[in-house]
């Protein structure tokens, strides 16, 4: 699905890493993003809010945002405990991995801070969401083996070559994203 028009506000990723934990997701790895809110209050209060509280309630969507294939958003519709939508852009040679993580781990946590913030050190204002399959990844992996193939045009593999070693990379990746934590 393509986004036609800016209906959300729009953050930028400034930091990510991933968690993991024995008692979340089977102890899977979990992708973890940084946004820059400075401007806006309404999702450092969503966060706050989520603590010690019932969980809320998000719908969400990948979407190509119109005329550049290279990005595509993650549009969040939050109705409880308050109604903010927003979307976070995702730069494709850049966020692939955290694209991918957040589909195999189906989860992302969301964190606020400014561009040199670690996820270690904002992890008491963070929220795990659950982001689940919305139809998306039917197209991803062709999305991600283009992305791939493209990051290697300079070598001089052959295309067949490129082919193969983005399938690796894909095979790779899936094994970390899949990686599960026990408690033994």
């Amino acid at each position: 699905m393509k986004l036609q028009k800016d209906d959300f506000n729009v953050f930028k990723i400034v930091g990510d890493g991933m968690m993991s934990s024995v008692y979340i997701a089977e102890g899977r790895l979990i992708p973890a993003i940084i946004i820059d809110t400075l401007d806006n209050k309404d999702i450092p209060d969503l966060i706050k809010m989520h603590h010690g509280n019932q969980p809320g309630d998000v719908a969400s969507q990948f979407v190509r945002k119109i005329f550049d294939k290279n990005i595509y958003l993650l549009t969040l519709n939050f109705t409880k405990p308050i109604a903010v939508s927003f979307a976070i852009e995702f730069i494709l040679p850049e966020h692939y991995s955290l694209i991918d993580g957040i589909l195999q781990s189906k989860g992302l946590y969301l964190l606020t801070g400014k561009r040199g913030d670690r996820v270690s050190q904002n992890i008491e204002d963070s929220i795990l969401l659950e982001i689940p399959n919305g139809g998306f990844e039917n197209s991803w992996d062709e999305v991600l083996r283009r992305v791939l193939m493209k990051s290697l045009k300079d070598t001089s593999l052959s295309k067949k070559e490129r082919k193969e070693l983005a399938k690796e990379n894909i095979i790779r990746m899936r094994e970390v994203w899949n990686f599960r934590r026990s408690d033994t």
